[in-house]
């Protein structure tokens, strides 16, 4: 039965409720274990598969369970090598003793040191260029949302707009227009959850579109938490859906500032993060 096993799951409900026949679930040695998972090439690069395997190795034979790597290009070339030096031992005389290869006959397959390095969120940051205001619609945005950010801080705020969330975002969209770039300023309000709520993406997007904007001139939107608790912030799945519909006549840039006074942000179009050099 472990041959149709095609998902971790399987594996799990199989060992549970179907032990090897004679075999206590707790005395199952750990070799046989992994000579399941080993032979049926499951992939095992997911950290939640890696998680949930350990907890199955531990509740079944009482020790922790550690990864081995299935990587065929390896399989290969050691095939080719071990084949290459049987034909060499033939034609020789003496062997040279060599190391033991980590295919010998009690290995369940490569076991290659796995090192683990944390993926890095954010790699490709801007800095703010007030030289390129009127040329890039990413910097007037960045620039636009941060005035925005001073104008909120400054101004007597009514907590009645936020009373579901107490969180505000601010947005702003960039226009082309004939004589250049408009910009057009939302804020999320919140009268009534769920349907009555509307966030500072589309409330910028509605702004523009009462001042007879095209939605092919929407080129940029700039988001950002004013009080720097949840920057970089990005739109949520309501707005990607509408950012979705707006992708259909023009490319959108979303740009994301580290904070409300910093000159850092990062760019996304769609949804992949783009470098400086964009």
């Amino acid at each position: 039965q472990v041959g149709s096993v095609h998902s971790v799951g399987q594996v799990g409900r199989l060992v549970h409720n179907r032990p090897f026949p004679n075999v206590e679930r707790r005395t199952i040695l750990p070799q046989m274990f992994m000579l399941c998972l080993v032979e049926h090439d499951l992939r095992l690069r997911c950290a939640s598969v890696r998680s949930y395997l350990g907890r199955v190795a531990i509740a079944l034979c009482g020790v922790p369970w550690e990864p081995v790597s299935q990587d065929r290009q390896w399989r290969r070339e050691h095939k080719n090598k071990d084949s290459s030096s049987a034909s060499s031992d033939t034609t020789e005389d003496t062997a040279t003793p060599t190391s033991q290869s980590p295919r010998s006959q009690h290995s369940l397959g490569p076991q290659p040191v796995v090192s683990w390095q944390p993926r890095q969120a954010f790699s490709s940051w801007w800095n703010l260029d007030s030289s390129k205001l009127s040329s890039l619609p990413v910097h007037r945005a960045a620039f636009e949302v941060r005035e925005y950010a001073a104008a909120w801080a400054a101004a007597s705020r009514d907590p009645f707009w936020q009373r579901k969330s107490k969180k505000v975002v601010l947005a702003v969209v960039v226009c082309r227009g004939q004589d250049g770039l408009l910009v057009y300023r939302g804020m999320n309000t919140e009268v009534s959850l769920p349907s009555g709520s509307l966030c500072a993406e589309r409330a910028a997007i509605a702004t523009a579109a009462s001042h007879f904007q095209r939605a092919a001139d929407i080129v940029a939107i700039g988001v950002l938490d004013p009080e720097n608790e949840i920057n970089p912030l990005w739109p949520c799945e309501v707005c990607q859906s509408w950012l979705s519909k707006l992708k259909q006549q023009a490319q959108i840039s979303i740009v994301a500032l580290s904070s409300a006074t910093s000159d850092r942000f990062l760019v996304r179009v769609n949804g992949e993060l783009q470098a400086s050099s964009f």
